[in-house]
């Protein structure tokens, strides 16, 4: 059976570049990658020349999926800069978008939490909670997804919280934790900020599903089980680490100076696309041996 073509844009980030390596998605698809400055191709979406590689590439090969994983993920940068973010999560993504319609291919976008309105109390937010984004960032994801909904009939848009890895990754909010655990330092996590991250192991089996070619809409990539950045730093330490002698001191989210407030409950629902592909996410728990042994080695 012929593998359909993919194209992965973004490859040079942290989900782009799982991604672009995940034997999940290898052995599934044929993939090209495209990033600023690796990959197969070179694109700069700040620069509407470079996007004449994409419109060539599509032309020559049938490629039914492009995912979006390119963006400034960077809150406070979109915040302080929204001119200089926006051309990128904005302007440059609408322009790969319309390049993406004329080829007829499906377009997966990764969105975020931030994209919807900040609630006041722990609940978990579902695809039908309101888009109200409250930060700059918020703004320019709900912007796209805006986009995607008025210009395509079959799209894909994938909200997420926060990401982790199985391997070491500095971005991974599971490494941000170990790597000062297994360094003795003193941290102060946040205890009033709640989150259901998810792994990027599993996104890269989300999109090889089988099932997913029948998917269309706005869907929550989530687990199930909810962590204060406190709560997490705590297990991994009491009952993985205990020999590390880093001190760990709360701390609220407001003592943090930030241009604008952020949400506290960064809490996603994900049953919608499990029931839809009959799919597990991993839990935290289950795979952190797994995780502290490699990033111990």
């Amino acid at each position: 059976m012929k593998r359909s073509n993919v194209l992965i844009v973004g490859c040079s980030g942290f989900l782009g570049s799982h991604l672009s390596e995940s034997t999940t998605i290898l052995n599934a698809f044929d993939v090209t990658t495209a990033a600023r400055s690796t990959g197969d191709l070179r694109i700069d979406l700040t620069d509407p020349r470079t996007l004449a590689t994409v419109r060539d590439h599509l032309k020559k090969r049938s490629t039914h999926y492009v995912i979006i994983a390119a963006a400034i993920t960077d809150v406070e940068a979109c915040a302080s800069n929204p001119k200089q973010t926006r051309a990128i999560n904005v302007e440059g993504t609408f322009a790969l978008l319309d390049e993406i319609k004329r080829a007829q291919s499906v377009p997966i976008f990764f969105s975020s939490d931030y994209a919807l309105e900040p609630v006041a109390r722990l609940t978990l937010l579902n695809e039908e909670s309101p888009v109200q984004p409250q930060t700059e960032y918020g703004k320019q994801k709900a912007a796209v997804e805006k986009y995607l909904r008025e210009n395509f009939g079959k799209y894909l848009i994938f909200r997420t919280s926060k990401l982790m890895s199985r391997t070491p990754h500095p971005k991974s909010i599971l490494q941000a934790i170990i790597r000062p655990l297994t360094q003795n330092q003193d941290i102060r996590p946040f205890h009033d900020q709640w989150m259901t991250p998810v792994f990027v192991e599993d996104i890269a089996e989300v999109l090889a599903h089988p099932k997913l070619t029948n998917l269309s809409g706005t869907f929550h990539l989530a687990t199930k089980r909810v962590f204060t950045r406190n709560e997490l730093t705590r297990l991994i330490r009491d009952q993985y680490l205990p020999q590390s002698r880093s001190q760990i001191t709360p701390m609220s989210l407001t003592e943090i100076p930030t241009l604008e407030k952020r949400p506290h409950y960064n809490t996603l629902d994900a049953s919608k696309i499990a029931e839809a592909l009959d799919f597990r996410f991993r839990e935290i728990e289950e795979e952190l041996p797994a995780v502290l042994d490699l990033a111990c080695r």
